[in-house]
């Protein structure tokens, strides 16, 4: 039944027992102590607050923590952090409680000493400590089986995108309108069919090995990029026209292999080739604090929804690539950039050296 609710039912779900698991223990072991008991006036309303309060300020320091990103602080801050945190919510929980209970006179009269209300505040902090101890613990569980399940959803778009680049990016009708352009061009310009030839070998080539590389440098992937575009521009003639604008800092970052390819494809497929006048692409990529930002932008306009899980895997299969190689770092989307500019931008890590090799 648990597996079924939602976060935050369970998380209230466990909030709310938690608390009052603690406020039923303390009862009975105050009325179980009959010392305790005799000098009370009420033990309920004291104990009540106690947890009530102790609630409130966790759920608060709960929204602290995500809103501030304090977990991504190194272990040694968050420690500080969370002790002074947790110390502050002691006294402010105990103090008020403290004051309160005073001033109705539902306090026994050993708490007004400030050495019993220092006791009381260290073991409230303990109280507080476990609480946090348990919530870091739940979140680093979900947090381990979230990216655990990325990574095997990732794994497995992976060997399924290798058979789907074939019928994809490979596919016979690309094949075939290159082949036919290049036949067009042995009697008219036969210098060109022989370079168009090398180039779709080059990208035959480029494809059937990809699978032996999860990353290649991006000066590498522009070439098969290149040669894609250069065969693409047989077909569409002037309706195609490119531009690639890359710093040179850029070039050697490494990209997952064949990504930049497959956003490039999408461009003309999904934008250029539906217009009859055809469009523009610009290839645009730069180190920007550290990381790097590529930016691939064409006629056309957004239809639809681009990631959704039936519209193939090019898209979805890139954000997926990013996220399993860079994790959180690495940022991926889609959108209208303006009337007819489509823009594909992705930002991750300038990483040097290969990610991911299977030989």
């Amino acid at each position: 039944m648990i597996a079924h609710l939602s976060r935050a039912r369970l998380y209230w779900l466990l909030q709310i027992s938690g608390w009052a698991t603690l406020a039923l223990i303390s009862l009975v072991f105050f009325l179980l102590d009959e010392e305790l008991a005799a000098d009370n006036n009420s033990l309920a309303a004291p104990i009540l607050a106690f947890c009530a309060g102790g609630l409130g300020l966790t759920h608060a320091f709960r929204l602290v923590v995500k809103q501030r990103q304090l977990l991504k602080l190194p272990v040694w801050q968050l420690a500080l952090v969370v002790v002074a945190l947790n110390g502050a919510m002691a006294a402010a929980l105990v103090g008020a409680i403290a004051l309160w209970a005073m001033a109705t006179g539902t306090v026994i009269q050993a708490q007004q000493d400030w050495l019993a209300l220092f006791s009381i505040w260290v073991n409230t902090t303990i109280v507080f400590l476990i609480w946090t101890l348990i919530y870091g613990a739940v979140y680093a569980f979900r947090n381990y089986r979230h990216e655990e399940i990325v990574r095997l959803r990732a794994e497995q778009t992976l060997r399924e995108s290798e058979l789907a680049r074939l019928k994809s990016q490979m596919n016979p009708h690309f094949v075939f309108n290159a082949l036919n352009s290049i036949r067009a061009l042995v009697a008219e310009d036969p210098a060109k069919a022989q370079q168009s030839i090398t180039q779709l070998s080059h990208l035959l080539r480029g494809f059937l090995i990809s699978d032996r590389h999860r990353s290649v440098t991006l000066a590498e992937e522009l070439r098969t990029v290149h040669d894609y575009l250069e065969l693409e521009k047989l077909r569409y003639e002037d309706r195609l026209q490119y531009e690639i604008c890359i710093s040179n800092e850029a070039l050697e970052v490494q990209v997952p292999t064949m990504m930049v390819q497959t956003l490039v494809e999408n461009a003309i497929k999904h934008g250029i080739s539906k217009t009859i006048e055809g469009g523009g692409l610009q290839l645009r990529a730069d180190i920007q604090d550290g990381q790097l930002c590529l930016e691939i932008e064409n006629s056309g306009e957004l239809v639809g929804t681009p990631f959704r899980p039936d519209g193939g895997f090019g898209l979805a299969n890139t954000r997926l690539r990013l996220q399993w190689m860079f994790g959180q770092q690495a940022q991926f989307d889609i959108f209208q950039a303006g009337p007819g500019r489509v823009v594909a931008r992705a930002v991750w890590p300038a990483v040097l050296q290969p990610a991911y090799t299977t030989l």
